[in-house]
């Protein structure tokens, strides 16, 4: 550990480090049997930090990095902190940016199915099946109107019904299977 230590002084000041500082792209911490149990490294796809603690075997256990959540725009880049289970399949993940702060938890295959998230004019529930919103309660503030929705979704991310309430009163939509307002 000592020689490590060195070494990786040595190369931190002949790459234009100062004194203390070590200087690496990549950097993994490995058990007694040499196996990488933390990774903290820049992200191939965005350059974003990550960090990575994994099982013995290989899987994830828990991430921490910089990324959009699942379902947002890639451009909508937070921190977020995700949960894995024994198999390596992300199962709850938290995300939090200046904008909007969400938790979502995931289905056995690793797809959200539960979403709860706080925007600057919105804040809601989500009950997903697959990538697909089919429940959607949320209450959203504009301007000076307030208003409280309850949407039902179809496998085609349709709105079926709508029940909205706010200061103008209380509405019910409801739409038929090919779309037409019924």
């Amino acid at each position: 550990p000592l020689l490590v230590l060195g070494v990786g002084l040595a190369l931190s000041r002949a790459s234009g480090g100062t004194p203390g500082e070590l200087h690496v792209s990549r950097l993994v911490l490995v058990d007694g049997a040499g196996r990488a149990r933390v990774e903290l490294e820049l992200a191939s796809d965005s350059q974003e930090p990550r960090l990575v603690f994994t099982h013995p075997d290989g899987r994830p256990w828990a991430t921490l990095e910089v990324t959009a959540l699942p379902g947002a725009p890639k451009e909508r880049r937070q921190a977020t902190f995700t949960l894995h289970d024994e198999t390596g399949v992300a199962r709850i993940g938290m995300g939090a940016s200046s904008q909007d702060s969400g938790v979502a938890l995931y289905q056995s295959q690793g797809t959200p199915g539960l979403a709860l998230y706080h925007s600057q004019e919105s804040r809601g529930l989500v009950v997903l099946n697959s990538r697909v919103p089919r429940i959607h309660l949320r209450y959203n503030q504009h301007d000076d109107s307030e208003r409280s929705e309850l949407l039902f979704w179809d496998e085609q991310k349709r709105v079926q019904v709508e029940v909205t309430a706010g200061r103008g009163g209380t509405s019910m939509s409801l739409q038929s299977p090919d779309g037409q307002r019924v």
